[in-house]
């Protein structure tokens, strides 16, 4: 669910990497974008951004990465059904299970 949410293959891959959380390595996965998606200026929507935030507050980050997500610049959503229901998904404070 979350590949077809993050558009894998279209724009971005999964990789997996090695992490050090707490002292303690990690193997995760990401989504990291293709050269070709990369685009100077692109920002993300506000809901997304959001998204990625408490994320980043619900494992523990903090100092520099954390403070650079919250200066990080979003814009609205073009996409009114979609921006709506984000923000439910927000408000409700359960986890994204589909995209619109």
């Amino acid at each position: 669910m979350l590949d077809r949410a993050e558009d894998l293959g279209q724009g971005y891959d999964r990789v997996r990497l090695r992490v050090s959380v707490g002292g303690r390595q990690r193997v995760v996965f990401a989504y990291l974008a293709r050269h070709e998606a990369i685009r100077d200026g692109l920002r993300p929507f506000d809901w997304y951004l959001e998204y990625v935030q408490r994320g980043a507050r619900h494992h523990g980050l903090t100092g520099r990465y954390l403070q650079r997500l919250q200066r990080e610049v979003s814009v609205r959503d073009w996409s009114s059904a979609r921006r709506r229901f984000n923000r439910r998904v927000l408000l409700s404070g359960a986890p994204p299970y589909r995209r619109q």
